[in-house]
């Protein structure tokens, strides 16, 4: 059977996706092998610190669209992940301080009074926001009238 350049092309795409899902793995992998180790030896440096870097990769995959892009949504996904980045690693810095904040400790203050609000309150307008910008606009689709993106939207 005869190869052609469109299949050349296809067969690289796919080497160069499968790369990037190994590194992936790989990455995540390695997080939670650092969590584990923090876990059994006690050290929460190397339970609290993966986090947000895991929390970055699932927001970047979760961003992905049909193409298998991510450029439109990237600047967006990355500063929603720096602050809670930022966050948790104020919350692990801060373990030792006795300072009490309504009542908890500050790095538990910080956890219950800014990340989770932080996250919930937010994370369902990043997603409307990725998906309207980015995940519902496939080229794969072909190009769509006025009429059928509206009914496309979620109700």
């Amino acid at each position: 059977m005869k190869h052609t350049q469109a299949d050349h092309n296809l067969d690289h795409m796919v080497q160069a996706s499968d790369r990037k899902m190994n590194l992936t793995i790989a990455v995540i992998t390695g997080c939670m092998l650092l969590m584990l180790v923090g876990m059994l030896f006690d050290v929460p440096g190397l339970i609290f610190y993966p986090v947000p870097a895991l929390f970055l990769i699932f927001l970047l995959m979760g961003g992905i669209n049909l193409e298998g892009r991510l450029s439109k949504v990237l600047p967006g996904l990355i500063s929603y992940a720096v602050i809670f980045g930022g966050l948790f690693i104020a919350m692990g810095l801060l373990q030792d301080d006795t300072t009490l904040v309504l009542g908890l400790p500050i790095s538990t203050a910080i956890l219950v009074y800014l990340i989770w609000p932080f996250t919930t309150l937010t994370s369902g307008a990043l997603y409307a926001w990725v998906y309207q910008t980015w995940l519902s606009k496939s080229e794969l689709d072909g190009p769509r009238s006025a009429d059928e993106q509206h009914q496309s939207l979620p109700r």
